[in-house]
C-alpha cells in the first residue's frame, strides 16, 4: 500500500481558512423533502424543523484528533448518536445542526452555519462552511476537562451540488475544540444524507433487477496524534434487487490540505462486499463485523467498516449515505479513521 504521508493531514483551523467559510437517510415526521434540484442541505423548505438523521449513519469511531505534547488532553470520545438539521433562516441559505446522546443528559451539541462558499477545489459544485455559533453542553470538567480559552468550531461541507440530485442532499461535518498551541480535540465527526425516501422496494413495478448509482463522496481523514484531513472522490454503487446484496467501490480520491488538492494517494480506492438491501425500508447496510467486506487500498482494515442508506426517489433513483473505514494497519502507525458521505444516481 502506498503510505499516507502525516504531512498530508492538516489542522482543521488550516482547513476553516482554506474552505473561506462549509446526514442519515429516512423520512421524519415532519415528511419527505419536496422535490427541489438540486436539493442542497442549505435548501430545507421548513424554518425551523428539525430534520432527524439516521441514527445508523450519524456514528463515526472517534479516535482523538491532535493531542497537545504534555499529554494532558489525552482524547475523549463523544458518543453522539443522534442529529438533526434544520433551516434556520427564511433566505434558505443558513443550515443548523444539533448533536446529541440517547438522553437528555448526554452531550449536546449546535451550530449554526450562515455564509456559504464555493469549494471547486475538492469536487465541482461543493459549498463550504464554519460556524460562528457553535456550543457544547451537558459535558462535565470530570468527562472532558476543556483547557481554559478552547475554543469550539465547526465545519459542514454540503456535497449535493457535486451530483445531478433530485430527491436528496448529503453532507459531512467536521467539529472540534481548539487549544490554540497545545493543538485540538475533536469532539465530532460524520454526515449522511437526507430527502424523499424510496417506498417499500416490492412496491415498485420498474425496480430493475440490478443497478448501478454513480455520484460523489465527501469525507475526512483522521490519524493519531494528528488533525484532520479532507477528503473526496467518485462512488459508484451496484445494487443487486434480486439477490439483495449491495458493493461499492470510491475512487479518483484526492486529500485537501489547506492549500493543495492531492490525488491520487489511494490507487486502489475503497471498497466494500456483500451490503444488505432491506427492501421493505428501501435501505441498505453491512458491516465487516458480519457478512460484508470492505478494503482501504487494498487492505482489509482490522478497526472494521460500515456502509449505511437509504434509496431516494419514487422508483429509487438516487442513493446515499455513509461509511466509515479504521484501522491500525492503514498507513502511518497509529489508528487512522476514515468516513464520509455521499449521494449517487442510476
Amino acid at each position: 500500500m502506498k503510505p499516507i504521508s502525516a504531512g498530508a493531514i492538516v489542522a482543521a483551523t488550516i482547513l476553516t481558512a482554506g474552505c473561506g467559510g462549509g446526514g442519515g437517510g429516512g423520512n421524519t415526521a415532519s415528511g419527505p423533502l419536496p422535490v427541489v434540484k438540486p436539493l442542497l442541505l442549505t435548501q430545507l423548505p421548513t424554518v425551523g424543523t428539525w430534520r432527524n438523521v439516521a441514527a445508523a449513519q450519524v456514528a463515526t469511531a472517534f479516535i482523538g484528533g491532535s493531542v497537545p505534547a504534555s499529554g494532558s488532553y489525552p482524547g475523549y470520545t463523544f458518543d453522539f448518536s443522534t442529529a438533526a438539521l434544520s433551516q434556520t433562516s427564511s433566505t434558505g441559505t443558513d443550515l443548523g445542526l444539533r448533536l446529541g446522546g440517547p438522553t437528555g443528559s448526554s452531550p449536546q451539541l449546535t451550530a449554526q452555519f450562515h455564509d456559504w462558499d464555493t469549494f471547486d477545489e475538492m469536487e465541482p459544485g461543493l459549498v463550504a462552511s464554519s460556524s460562528t455559533s457553535a456550543s457544547f453542553s451537558n459535558v462535565s470538567a470530570a468527562d472532558y476537562p476543556r483547557p481554559a480559552g478552547a475554543t469550539l468550531s465547526a465545519l459542514f461541507f454540503d456535497g449535493t451540488g457535486t451530483a445531478a440530485l433530485s430527491f436528496m442532499g448529503f453532507g459531512y461535518w467536521a467539529v472540534y475544540d481548539d487549544y490554540g498551541a497545545a493543538g485540538e480535540q475533536f469532539v465530532a465527526q460524520g454526515g449522511g444524507a437526507i430527502g424523499s425516501v424510496s417506498p417499500n422496494l416490492s412496491t415498485i413495478a420498474s425496480l430493475p433487477a440490478t443497478a448501478t448509482y454513480r455520484g460523489v463522496t465527501i469525507g475526512a481523514m483522521v490519524l493519531d496524534g494528528d488533525p484532520l484531513a479532507m477528503l473526496g472522490g467518485s462512488i459508484r454503487l451496484n445494487a443487486n434487487f434480486g439477490t439483495g446484496q449491495m458493493d461499492a467501490a470510491i475512487s479518483n480520491i484526492k486529500l485537501y490540505d489547506g492549500t493543495t488538492v492531492t490525488p491520487g494517494l489511494l490507487p486502489a480506492g475503497i471498497t466494500f462486499a456483500n451490503a444488505t438491501i432491506d427492501r421493505p425500508t428501501a435501505s441498505f447496510a453491512g458491516s465487516t463485523s458480519g457478512t460484508m467486506t470492505a478494503t482501504f487500498d487494498g487492505v482489509a482494515p482490522n478497526g472494521g467498516a460500515t456502509l449505511t442508506g437509504q434509496f431516494y426517489g419514487p422508483v429509487a433513483q438516487e442513493a446515499g449515505g455513509t461509511w466509515a473505514i479504521s484501522g491500525t494497519n492503514l498507513g502511518p502507525a497509529g489508528n487512522l479513521e476514515v468516513s464520509g458521505s455521499f449521494g449517487a444516481v442510476r
